[in-house]
């Protein structure tokens, strides 16, 4: 398995499974932009140094890209039927720009930056949020500013529907 890094956007890639970056598009296989991972590149857990506990606790490296999934987005009408969206703690932003962490560029109804799903690790919660003037609508009922979303609700962006599913919930955070 020959893994790649896409010069445009940072991400790696299946090079066997992917004849363009599928995060942004970009076919720069091959140019000398596109870098090979060395043999050692790995994630390894590493001790939690702290006297009150005595914990093994995953580390975060930019290098690796390592980020604790916190749910995802699965598009299950229009263009990425099928395709599952991943989303981190924070701010989840979504549109057809290359700069979304949901990027969705086969879909003319979605603008560049059009909404986004939060996590709130604090009150372990997804919100989502529309961007002025850009329509979504949750279980069929358009969203005016913000609110809560769960397990299994639907998210209507463009020509696209989705279903939220939350990996942090009842209890599970990071």
């Amino acid at each position: 398995m020959s893994v790649i890094k896409c010069n445009k956007c940072g991400r790696y890639y299946e090079k066997e499974r992917h004849r363009k970056c599928p995060y942004c598009g970009i076919n720069d296989m091959d140019t000398d932009r596109t870098v090979m991972l060395d043999e050692d590149y790995s994630y390894s857990p590493v001790r939690n140094r702290t006297e009150s506990c005595d914990l093994t606790i995953g580390e975060f490296s930019f290098f690796t890209g390592t980020k604790p999934v916190t749910g995802w987005l699965v598009c299950v009408e229009g263009n990425s039927r099928g395709r599952d969206y991943k989303l981190f703690s924070g701010w989840n932003r979504i549109g057809s720009s290359t700069d979304m962490q949901v990027c969705i560029t086969d879909d003319d109804r979605i603008s560049r930056i059009h909404g986004a799903v939060v996590y709130d690790s604090r009150s372990n919660l997804f919100h989502a949020v529309s961007e002025a003037g850009n329509l979504i609508y949750i279980n069929g009922e358009t969203l005016e500013d913000s609110r809560i979303i769960t397990s299994g609700d639907t998210i209507e962006i463009g020509s696209s529907k989705f279903v939220f599913i939350a990996f942090c919930e009842e209890g599970r955070t990071w």
